[in-house]
């Protein structure tokens, strides 16, 4: 029997958790790479630093973050599509991923992994997929994952049709896409770039758009990270008078704090101050396209690169 594995590096489910999970989330090496000894000093500081203003974000989005929640239905409409067992695990929250490949481990022989993030990197999908091959390992479960899938066809039909959706309602916007910031160095070593912008060019194609630009967004302030950013995009847009915009978060599957915050509030604010006005596509969340296009990805294994057990 086969078992699904949804693969995520988590959210503090409220307020009070924020300070943990920054705590967590900076004592890994691929978020914070560091020499250990020194990664175990800073990591609490930086984590210390962050917390309060994260919790500000936090306020600004209703108390707390939607994600896990959001995810949890996504994990139940997936299994009701696939009519077999769908887990949720995440790397610095509940639940950890250790914990969702033990239980799914009980009652099946083989464990997919899909880390709910298209284009693969160490940060992201990298961290996920250490953790879950580590506990299959452990749980002596074999199991197979699927490393990338932005330029999965249902993916990518799933994202037009909320470009679309987008575009109906404001048919002269500019169309920005969106992604999140990486370390420059560690981006270009796990071909980053080029998985986003082919996700960027095809929904665009498939949505005919002929013009579209990309910006990255949510980076650190400290260390050289992948320009160039969805500020300066809107930037040039507004000196070559263009005054809407429609941002298309292509890396984020679930809105989370980089989508209600980070875009609906700040780069919104942000685009006012210019003289622009900014709206966002819907997330996919729990629609019927991403269900679908997870299914299909869970069944085909056609990007599976890894077998262990």
């Amino acid at each position: 029997m086969r078992a699904v594995v949804l693969l995520y590096m988590g959210s503090p489910a409220s307020v009070d958790e924020v300070g943990a999970f920054l705590r967590r989330m900076f004592s890994d090496p691929e978020i914070l790479p560091l020499p250990g000894a020194l990664r175990r000093v800073l990591a609490p500081a930086v984590a210390a630093v962050r917390t309060p203003s994260a919790k500000r974000r936090y306020a600004l989005i209703g108390g707390c973050s939607p994600l896990p929640g959001i995810l949890q239905g996504l994990r139940r409409e997936l299994q009701r599509e696939l009519n077999s067992r769908v887990h949720l695990g995440f790397c610095y929250s509940e639940p950890f991923i250790h914990r969702a490949v033990r239980e799914a481990a009980e009652h099946a022989e083989e464990l997919v992994g899909i880390p709910l993030y298209p284009h693969y990197a160490k940060a992201t999908s990298g961290a996920c997929l250490r953790r879950f091959y580590t506990s299959a390992g452990e749980a002596g479960v074999k199991a197979r994952a699927v490393e990338r899938w932005g330029s999965f066809t249902p993916f990518v039909d799933a994202l037009c049709e909320r470009l679309r959706e987008a575009l109906e309602l404001h048919p002269e916007a500019a169309v920005v896409f969106s992604a999140h910031s990486l370390p420059e160095e560690q981006a270009r070593a796990d071909r980053y770039p080029e998985q986003v912008e082919e996700t960027c060019r095809l929904v665009a194609e498939k949505a005919g758009v002929g013009e579209w630009w990309l910006g990255y967004q949510s980076g650190l302030r400290f260390g050289r990270w992948l320009k160039p950013g969805v500020r300066e995009v809107l930037r040039v847009l507004v000196r070559r008078g263009v005054r809407q915009a429609v941002v298309v978060p292509v890396s984020f599957v679930a809105d989370n704090l980089e989508t209600l915050y980070d875009i609906d509030v700040e780069l919104s604010r942000f685009g006012e101050r210019l003289g622009m006005k900014v709206w966002r596509c819907r997330a996919l969340n729990t629609s019927p396209s991403l269900v679908r296009a997870l299914a299909q990805l869970a069944e085909s294994y056609s990007n599976s690169t890894h077998i262990s057990g």
